[in-house]
């Protein structure tokens, strides 16, 4: 059945938070009220990136990009987008969002499955089981899963474009790559190579405005709704930053009933042949010096995100706010965070920034989503100053590099215990190993010292102070439980190699609080000069 209209400038299908409640707005509002909403609902991290990158092409492609830091600072005073401009553009390019027009929203108009077979709405949704894509934990499977409201399936278009796993995907007619009904050989959507940072700002306005790069414009930069889209799918690079936000990964059209999406066709998209590194606004990046077979000179990778990992830890590639040369240690924050730096006076040091932090783990080759990621930091917006030698920022670093080193100095003695009653300490990457579950109790002490210091940056070095007071303690505490569990054989101990004596029990221990010490070394507000 065919339906006439679902039109994403004056329907809605964007979920946000306001100062009132949640609430689903259309996009129109969605940008004309940006000043007044919070934020997307953040109830699926995919999602939320993906709606937040969307809103960002549309109002790039409405205003621009600022050509210098001060027309971008003329921006974000005025605290809102201009509505007259957003009104003119959508009159200007109202078909371009309709689901069913003539140009399908984010689809393929007239696109059809080789085999004549059409798939469950699943697809649009990785972490649902659906053929061969059975993620962990899923609690519904294509079998299950309803119809998607019209809504509905417009956020799941954008997500799909964004994280659809990788593997085959169904052969399109028209397609000349497309054999035996499939397509083979298809990468993940672009996010799902990244580990995306996306800063957040107090309103919806404010958190894309913190995106917005600073830079010149080019004419063949075009977002994905402006362009007409067949089956064909090709393999190059995007452009500029708004193909890139809304680059189509997927060949998809969508099939109505007349009132809900109760199936989908989803196929191969353009590939990229490595994200840019100089247009990706929300991702971090790892210099890598290039192989013999390298045809250019610096090489970098997307830093992804770890499962299980809290994201202060990555507090060193986080706030690295230098462009590197191509050294393999040596991180790069993303283009968005390094641009508040050189703002940061305009937002004043204790505005509230946070961080978003999303991936995806996938496994079996990619087709599979095992494990989606998410988590939020606040940041001081004083430690991305782009002044040299920021105080804070330095501290906030060692504070990373300091629970590394009590979490490996609870390992090492969990290992010296197991060696001195006669045994071999667990595997690395296997097993159970306690410095590593003590992690997650530094979550608490850890933000709390952040949210302090975003408030009163010029308290660093008591911040610094009482959570190693706090850190000290616990650890303390869990490496006393690990030494009053050893088996009494290991008082006497065991001769382990490398020793010219037996590795004993209080040698675990005194091992063990040397390496705390020397991780934990200001634990008082003593004056610099005395420490």
């Amino acid at each position: 059945m065919k339906t006439s209209s679902y039109n994403l400038i004056d329907r809605t299908f964007i979920r946000v938070v306001t100062k009132d409640g949640p609430a689903i707005v259309t996009l129109r509002d969605a940008l004309a009220q940006a000043d007044s909403i919070i934020g997307v609902d953040s109830s699926s991290p995919l999602e939320t990136v993906a709606l937040y990158r969307f809103l960002l092409a549309v109002i790039l492609d409405i205003a621009g990009l600022p050509p210098t830091i001060d027309e971008w600072r003329a921006r974000f005073e005025t605290g809102h987008f201009d509505h007259d401009r957003i009104d003119s553009y959508f009159d200007r390019y109202h078909d371009r969002f309709d689901l069913f027009g003539e140009h399908p929203f984010y689809q393929v108009a007239g696109l059809e499955p080789s085999s004549g077979i059409w798939k469950s709405v699943a697809l649009l949704r990785p972490e649902v089981a659906s053929g061969n894509n059975v993620p962990l934990f899923s609690s519904e499977t294509d079998a299950t899963l309803p119809p998607f409201t019209f809504a509905e399936a417009a956020v799941h278009l954008v997500s799909c474009m964004c994280w659809d796993p990788a593997a085959i995907k169904t052969g399109a007619v028209g397609d000349p790559a497309a054999k035996a009904g499939k397509t083979t050989g298809n990468p993940t959507g672009p996010l799902g190579q990244l580990g995306v940072t996306l800063p957040m700002g107090r309103s919806l306005f404010e958190t894309l405005m913190l995106s917005v790069p600073i830079g010149p414009s080019s004419d063949e930069d075009i977002p994905a709704w402006r362009r007409d889209w067949g089956p064909q799918w090709s393999q190059h690079q995007p452009k500029g930053i708004k193909e890139l936000l809304t680059w189509q990964s997927r060949r998809i059209r969508l099939q109505s009933d007349g009132n809900t999406i109760v199936a989908v066709t989803v196929s191969a998209g353009d590939r990229l042949e490595f994200t840019p590194p100089d247009l990706e606004p929300h991702c971090i990046w790892r210099q890598v010096k290039p192989g013999p077979k390298t045809t250019v000179s610096v090489s970098q990778r997307p830093v992804r995100h770890q499962p299980g990992r809290s994201a202060w830890r990555g507090m060193n590639a986080l706030l690295s706010m230098e462009e590197h040369d191509g050294n393999s240690d040596e991180f790069s924050t993303s283009l968005a965070l390094r641009q508040i730096g050189w703002v940061h006076g305009l937002l004043g040091d204790t505005y509230p920034l946070d961080v978003l932090c999303v991936g995806v783990l996938y496994g079996n080759q990619s087709a599979v989503v095992e494990d989606v990621i998410a988590d939020s930091i606040p940041v001081p917006v004083r430690a991305l100053s782009d002044a040299d030698g920021t105080p804070l920022r330095r501290d906030l670093v060692e504070l990373a590099e300091r629970a590394e080193a009590v979490r490996k100095a609870l390992n090492d003695l969990d290992a010296n215990i197991r060696r001195a009653e006669g045994g071999d300490a667990v595997p690395w990457g296997a097993g159970n190993h306690p410095g590593d579950n003590y992690m997650s109790q530094l979550d608490t002490p850890t933000l709390r010292v952040l949210h302090v210091l975003q408030k009163e940056p010029d308290l660093y070095e008591e911040g610094m102070a009482a959570w190693q007071r706090v850190v000290w303690d616990s650890a303390g505490q869990l490496a006393e439980q690990l030494l009053d569990s050893a088996a009494p054989s290991a008082v006497a101990g065991r001769q382990v190699k490398g020793r010219n004596q037996p590795l004993r029990l209080s040698d675990a221990q005194a091992i063990f609080w040397g390496a705390l010490n020397k991780a934990l070394p200001d634990r008082t507000n003593r004056p610099k000069e005395e420490q």
